[in-house]
């Protein structure tokens, strides 16, 4: 039988039949800061990131991003080579060309781009692998095995690396976004 008057609140109740409280903002942000501490610790285990003072940092992720760490490259360094690298995988795309290296990178639309753009991106291509080749022998590949197949260079060849960075950032500085 109904009774006249107000309806029961909906509330949550534990098992004990007494209510829930609802949890303060001290409690969510424990419980944020213990998510956060996961996510680092899991960062922090993978093998590219340990020994390092700052393991949480993104350019950890990539082979390119190490080097420009090590060397201490400016953020323009880093983002023409990853723009370069890109465009690679953009053009290879458009061409049919397989991949190699890592996914996600360089993803054309289903109508893929026009003729003209894969020209441009094939001109710069070629532009840039003239200058590496004739910056210094062999420069070109060592740069593809860092960008494009995200491969580790040794210390040694370091310095040629960023120096290869810097040509490539010549060349590359109308395609960056």
């Amino acid at each position: 039988m109904a009774f006249a008057g107000r309806k029961r609140k909906l509330i949550a109740i534990n098992l004990g039949g007494r209510q829930r409280r609802d949890t303060t903002q001290g409690e969510l942000n424990a419980l944020n800061l213990r998510e956060q501490e996961k996510e680092m610790a899991l960062v922090k285990s993978q093998p590219h990131r340990r020994d390092s003072e700052d393991a949480g940092h993104p350019w950890l992720a990539s082979a390119l991003g190490r080097l420009c760490l090590m060397h201490e490259c400016p953020a323009h360094l880093h983002m023409a080579g990853e723009t370069y690298a890109s465009l690679i995988h953009r053009w290879r795309a458009a061409k049919g060309i397989p991949r190699q290296g890592p996914a996600g990178e360089g993803a054309v639309s289903v109508d893929g781009p026009s003729e003209a753009r894969v020209r441009g991106w094939e001109a710069t291509i070629a532009r840039v692998e003239h200058a590496l080749e004739t910056t210094q022998r062999g420069l070109r590949m060592r740069m593809r095995v860092l960008l494009l197949d995200d491969l580790d260079l040794p210390r040694e060849s370091g310095a040629a690396a960023v120096q290869g960075l810097e040509v490539i950032a010549a060349h590359v500085s109308g395609w960056l976004h």
